[in-house]
């Protein structure tokens, strides 16, 4: 997957399948919890991004993956983007492609696992 990195204001209310040992809690979307139109939303979340200083982002970004061999960086917050829920992540990735050109891919949505009922004589079939 990569390297978790919250950047949320508090952590899921959920179990999680991996640890967050880092965050950047400046990308978090701090008292915009209240504002329920997107566009409002965005407007002032870009706002506070466009006043980030990048370069320090940037080497912050850079040394959480030098920790981990270079290993890519996972952004987190617990919307459901693929259900269509307002995401101050997708805003940041928007803000930070315009920024640095590097796109920022969603993770793809998970399939539901498959069960397969076999009969015991019948033999998996291989992928």
């Amino acid at each position: 997957m990569g390297v978790p990195v919250a950047i949320t204001l508090g952590r899921p209310k959920f179990p999680l399948r991996y640890t967050l040992e880092h965050e950047a809690r400046r990308l978090a979307p701090w008292g915009l919890f209240d504002v329920k139109d997107p566009a409002e939303f965005t407007r002032r979340y870009r706002e506070r991004l466009d006043r980030l200083d990048l370069d320090a982002l940037v080497a912050k970004f850079e040394a959480i993956s030098a920790q981990h061999g270079g290993r890519r960086l996972v952004l987190l917050c617990y919307e459901d983007v693929h259900a269509g829920q307002l995401c101050h992540r997708r805003v940041f990735s928007d803000f930070w492609q315009e920024r640095t050109g590097q796109r920022v891919p969603e993770m793809p949505k998970p399939e539901p696992a498959q069960l397969r009922l076999l009969d015991d004589n019948q033999p998996a079939e291989r992928q």
